[in-house]
């Protein structure tokens, strides 16, 4: 089943508040179904430390944060990221949220 049967199954689901998904090397291969996550469903506290999911898919999260009614706080410490392109998506996707009266906190390093 794997993340995209995950996504799916959240799609519909409006209890699961939280999801750690933490060293499940998810890479950027999990990051469409992870949009899927954030963009479809009710989980409000996503963590994706350490995924290995590069600048590439950090901007495309960066993108389904911005559509995401649900997310308030985001964990994606300790992938392949270090760089200053994904900081700022994930700044304007923060800014994008803030801007339409939402809170979100984004744990990245």
């Amino acid at each position: 089943v794997g993340i995209k049967g995950l996504a799916e199954g959240l799609k519909k689901n409006t209890t699961l508040h939280e999801l750690d998904l933490t060293r499940c090397k998810l890479g950027d291969a999990g990051v469409p179904a992870l949009c899927e996550i954030l963009e479809h469903s009710s989980v409000g506290m996503l963590r994706l430390n350490d995924n290995g999911i590069t600048v590439e898919g950090i901007k495309a999260l960066a993108e389904a944060v911005k559509k995401s009614k649900a997310i308030k706080i985001l964990f994606i410490s300790g992938n392949n990221d270090k760089s200053d392109e994904s900081v700022q998506a994930m700044q304007e996707a923060e800014n994008h949220h803030m801007s339409s009266g939402r809170n979100i906190m984004i744990y990245q390093n």
